[in-house]
């Protein structure tokens, strides 16, 4: 790291030496031919007063006060170069380069040995472009004083934005005789030889690096990385041999060999330095991390890397057992892989030790939808309420979980405090479709279809809705033409959902058309609906409509023996005929 004395220090001691000068000057006094005392020089009092009161306005961040102050300065003494360096300065922070040169070169004028002066000067003509005037400008510094790092610095880092590669390594290397071999700029140089094609040199200097600091296991591994990005992989294998030698634990390197050997095709060798590095708690996990997002998206289909990254999170939570991240990552590859227990529990861990990240909480929500914990998503929903109250996904989550437990009323007051947090359409729907339903389970038909309306002024291509929309329409017998309508779009929409294609045939048989009606039915019950209670027993009372009793009964204790039927099914048997009520 490059350290330099502020020139700010340098400009407040010269700033005392100006100020002890004109009180020095303000306090003299003349005496006339008989020995008696004069008054003393009131233009230099009034130059000091304008001068320090400038100083004050610009500490307190009145530029344009200041500004004017120090031209106020320079109308007592023209020759003032502070006055005209500090308004250089004011005037080039609102942009004005060009008169902020002219005051600079002013104030050379009265000083042009000043470093300060000379300094802004150069940094000023770099602002306009003029790159080689602005080296000129620091020369003049260096020849003043040979060992101003930052001025050298300076230098050489304007000659490599002009292109003149070769003066920017002499630069360099001036710097490296004051300060000895220094990584950033070994690491520099060699980037400049490399855009210069002089592979030779480039290598010069990281070796140069190495033998400054042989213990620095870092310094092996960018010789090798040099070595292998201009394709000499054996002379890379040298390096590594060497290191290994040296530091065998060493995490970088064991990252190195690994992508080493995969280039080679040796998978397995890959493998095991991989798993070393993720073994090696001084690899930073954020690294680890990046390993297995790569694997992530290859593992899918390839069982062999499958296996490898389940092997590598394994180690990655050894090894790191109180970081959340680990058991994040773990989460998310099986829940890529439907492994919904196992990824609950790495979740699980993961909020244990970190509840402030929210996507973790959202995950962990759709993970208890899928397994069914109804119970435990009302909990760790409610939970994530108290911790994000303005995250709308937590309130969605928790309502549908509330109306699956038949607690409607519960979930409305949930879904309606969560409504009011949504902005974006297709989430605002989610809302006013579990409304819905909410409001059926109570009832209330009337809110319900409001719901349902508004849901579908959000997104009218939304299936579900419309299928829902239409079956609660379906069973309460009305509407039946708009329920058959808005079902035949959600049939169109989703073509092979068999609780569509029921809705669709139910819908059907609401309205007479019993032969129609078996057909749906019968195509949702081959759509994977053949043990689905409820589809069963529709089929059965479009048989029993069709005048196939025995069918129809048969069809019936099927529908029974799933535990999913209406409570109509007992009677329906018995008498042999279809009840509704």
């Amino acid at each position: 790291m490059r350290t330099y004395t502020s020139i700010k220090s340098y400009l407040f001691v010269a700033v005392v030496f100006l100020l002890t000068g004109w009180e020095a000057k303000a306090q003299q006094k003349e005496k006339d031919s008989d020995g008696n005392e004069v008054v003393m020089d009131m233009r230099a009092r009034q130059e000091l007063i304008a001068f320090m009161d400038a100083c004050k306005e610009r500490s307190l961040g009145n530029k344009e006060e200041a500004a004017r102050k120090f031209y106020e300065v320079l109308s007592v003494n023209p020759k003032n170069g502070v006055a005209r360096y500090e308004l250089a300065k004011l005037i080039e922070e609102k942009g004005l380069h060009a008169e902020s040169l002219a005051l600079i070169d002013q104030a050379l004028d009265t000083d042009p040995q000043n470093v300060f002066y000379l300094d802004f000067k150069g940094d000023l003509l770099g602002k306009l472009g003029k790159l080689k005037e602005s080296i000129k400008v620091y020369e003049k510094i260096i020849k003043i004083q040979p060992s101003n790092l930052e001025v050298l610095y300076k230098i050489a880092d304007s000659w490599l934005v002009s292109g003149s590669y070769e003066k920017a390594i002499e630069g360099y290397n001036k710097v490296e005789a004051i300060v000895g071999v220094d990584e950033q700029l070994s690491i520099q140089k060699e980037k400049i030889w490399l855009q210069l094609n002089k592979l030779d040199k480039a290598e010069f200097e990281i070796r140069q690096l190495i033998d400054a600091y042989p213990g620095e296991v870092r310094y092996y591994t960018i010789l090798a990385e040099l070595y292998r990005a201009n394709n000499l992989p054996d002379k890379a294998f040298e390096v590594y041999q060497k290191v290994e030698k040296i530091a065998p634990e060493d995490a970088y390197l064991n990252m190195q060999l690994a992508d080493y050997y995969r280039i080679k095709g040796e998978k397995e060798k890959s493998f095991s330095y991989l798993k070393k590095a993720f073994a090696n708690k001084n690899l930073d996990i954020d690294t680890k991390m990046k390993v297995l997002i790569s694997y992530y998206t290859l593992t899918e289909k390839n069982p062999i890397l499958k296996g490898q990254a389940y092997e590598l999170l394994e180690v990655l939570t050894a090894t790191h057992p109180t970081d959340a991240k680990s058991y994040a990552v773990y989460g998310d590859f099986l829940v890529r892989d439907d492994r919904f227990a196992e990824a609950r529990t790495q979740f699980s861990k993961c909020l244990q030790l970190d509840k402030k990240r929210y996507p973790v909480w959202s995950q962990y929500f759709v993970i208890l939808n899928q397994l069914g914990q109804t119970d435990s998503l009302v909990a760790a929903a409610a939970e994530a309420i108290e911790l994000f109250p303005v995250e709308s996904f937590s309130y969605l989550m928790k309502g549908v979980a509330e109306l699956q437990l038949k607690r409607p009323k519960q979930a409305i007051e949930t879904l309606q405090s969560g409504k009011s947090l949504v902005f974006e359409k297709p989430e605002l729907g989610q809302f006013w479709t579990s409304m819905g339903d909410a409001y059926n389970e109570l009832a209330e038909h009337s809110k319900s279809d409001s719901c349902y309306i508004q849901a579908l002024k959000l997104d009218p291509n939304n299936a579900n809705v419309l299928n829902n929309f239409s079956y609660y329409l379906s069973l309460r017998k009305m509407d039946l033409e708009k329920a058959k309508e808005m079902s035949q779009k959600s049939n169109e929409l989703e073509p092979n959902n068999s609780s569509y294609q029921d809705t669709y045939g139910w819908i059907l048989f609401q309205l007479g058309d019993y032969s129609n009606a078996k057909i749906w039915i019968e195509k949702a019950i081959g759509n994977g609906g053949e043990n689905n209670g409820t589809l069963l027993e529709h089929l059965g009372d479009v048989e029993s409509k069709l005048g196939n009793a025995s069918r129809a009964v048969e069809l019936w204790q099927k529908a029974k023996s799933t535990g999913e039927h209406s409570d109509w099914i007992d009677k329906k048997i018995k008498e042999g005929k279809y009840f509704d009520k």
